[in-house]
């Protein structure tokens, strides 16, 4: 489960004008065991997509200078590498960036998980290894991630965290809404309330895990990859549980 807009990145700032975009639901061309796309003078295949029903899995949309990957469903980028059919205009690596964000588990919350406000960027190269560039492997571990967050940042995230459960919690609670059916979630919100802020000191504590929401590559030419890993998954569910209030 280790799971428009303007973006800013350290390495770049791109702007897309509507009619710079043209949308394609499906890739421009499949061979047998990859997907090519074309961007101005740059050719890619990406390896590692599936290619039935390609559609139901991610939106590709590609612009004057971007190329977006879009994830619709369960697939990720674990086993997408990219290979240059015309020389890497960089050399044999890429520069990127992740962008990282933080899902909260809430019991009753229809099986989802949401994610939080909260966002970490990471700076990335990615290396040549037998013509392709495994994005994926160039990402450093989740452990690492979590390490990092909870030494530089977990302050921000628990305060976050705890307004969006408390706040969960309370409204399930005085609303009755599980009163005939789940007992089990009463007892889990009553608990969590009956803690502080102060007595949570890991992530794995207030039930939160790290997630690439973005990630973004400069392809060369001044044309860039992105791929949205968040897709339609989530935030809608919780929102009205964000407030400054404790």
């Amino acid at each position: 489960m280790r799971k428009t807009c303007l973006l800013v990145s350290v390495f770049f700032v791109f702007f897309l004008n509507a009619e710079d975009v043209i949308a394609a639901n499906v890739p421009q061309k499949e061979t047998t065991d990859s997907i090519l796309v074309s961007i101005g003078d740059i050719n890619l295949v990406l390896w590692g997509v599936p290619k039935e029903n390609f559609s139901e899995y991610f939106n590709l949309t590609i612009g004057k200078d971007t190329i977006f990957l879009e994830r619709l469903f369960h697939e990720g980028i674990e086993n997408l590498q990219i290979q240059f059919l015309n020389g890497t205009p960089n050399g044999n690596f890429l520069k990127g960036e992740v962008i990282y964000g933080i899902r909260q588990w809430l019991i009753g919350a229809e099986g989802r998980d949401v994610l939080l406000r909260f966002s970490f960027k990471d700076s990335i190269q990615f290396f040549e290894t037998d013509g392709k560039y495994s994005i994926f492997s160039a990402m450093r571990d989740y452990e690492q991630v979590d390490s990092i967050l909870e030494h530089n940042h977990f302050q921000e995230i628990k305060e976050e965290s705890y307004i969006v459960q408390k706040n969960f919690y309370q409204y399930y609670l005085e609303s009755k809404a599980w009163e005939e059916c789940c007992p089990e979630y009463i007892e889990q919100a009553k608990r969590f309330l009956s803690q502080k802020e102060s007595d949570f000191k890991t992530l794995t504590d207030l039930a939160l895990w790290v997630d690439y929401k973005t990630v973004i590559l400069a392809l060369g030419e001044n044309k860039y990859f992105v791929f949205d890993n968040v897709g339609n998954f989530g935030e809608d569910a919780v929102r009205e549980f964000w407030s400054t209030e404790k």
